[in-house]
């Protein structure tokens, strides 16, 4: 099946449906050259390859990687080959919010880094699992039914275990528990507080020792992190929605129009009004 972000929004407005099983013969059909993601993905690639832009950062995954892609991400597929085939799930922003974050915490690391590399046995694993939801919707299995749930559940399971595993590597001490809290707090508060010191005191850091962590884990300064996710919010608005770019500086509590237009010339490259423009021109 061709899959549009409007039959993806359509299918989840439906408060039954908890997520789409993804096939190798399934693909999306790309409407503009970004677009907000809003919901939540997972893809295990089994042939041919894919270039994916996400926030400003490039990905090629590969065969043994795990794509997994927050809501409220940008995406961007610049090239596709041919042959590319993968396979997985797509959850509901409802699902992510009501279940995945709370029994999945690692899985909100997937906003700073969406391609997570994976064993094989990993691979087979996750395959297995994929494979046994696939025959379940094909059945026509409702979301709700045990057995979907569980399966997914065991899933995720996985998915978790992997990304801790990775996490942990890469913080040479396992302080990807930090970056999750600290994501958690940014998607809660990025309107209000923009400061360093207030994450930093809502984990019980100080600023200087937060930064550096964040730094280590991530490679981005805690400021750039929340710029970043600011900017995000902002193309989704300009893109999206018919608000004016008043509005939407006041939607993202900024003091003026002034100084919004400022911020996102140099985030973005372009003021708001010339991205909308832009956007407007080419489709």
């Amino acid at each position: 099946m061709n899959y549009t972000q409007k039959i993806i929004s359509e299918y989840f407005k439906d408060k039954e449906h908890r997520f789409i099983s993804w096939g190798e013969d399934d693909s999306i059909v790309l409407d503009e050259e970004y677009f907000a993601m809003d919901y939540l993905s997972l893809f295990i690639s089994l042939s041919g390859s894919i270039d994916l832009s996400t926030d400003w950062q490039t990905w090629r995954p590969t065969s043994e990687d795990l794509q997994f892609f927050a809501f409220e991400k940008m995406i961007r597929i610049s090239n596709i080959s041919k042959d590319y085939r993968s396979v997985g799930l797509l959850f509901s922003r409802e699902c992510w919010a009501d279940v995945l974050i709370k029994y999945f915490p690692s899985l909100a690391m997937s906003w700073i880094f969406p391609v997570i590399p994976i064993s094989s046995q990993t691979k087979s694993v996750l395959l297995d699992f994929i494979r046994q939801i696939q025959i379940y919707k094909k059945e026509g299995r409702a979301d709700s039914d045990a057995l979907v749930v569980n399966t997914v559940m065991g899933l995720l399971y996985h998915v978790e275990k992997a990304c801790k595993t990775i996490f942990s590597d890469m913080s040479g001490g396992g302080h990807s528990n930090l970056v999750v809290a600290f994501v958690r707090l940014l998607f809660k508060h990025y309107r209000e507080h923009r400061e360093v010191e207030f994450y930093a005191e809502k984990l019980n850091l100080s600023a200087s020792h937060f930064s550096a962590l964040i730094k280590q884990m991530t490679g981005k300064t805690v400021g750039s992190c929340i710029k970043q996710y600011i900017a995000i919010k902002a193309c989704a608005e300009l893109k999206n929605s018919d608000k004016s770019i008043k509005e939407i500086a006041m939607d993202l509590n900024f003091s003026d129009v002034s100084y919004f237009c400022k911020f996102f010339k140099k985030n973005m490259g372009k003021s708001p009004e010339e991205f909308r423009q832009f956007r407007k021109n080419k489709y």
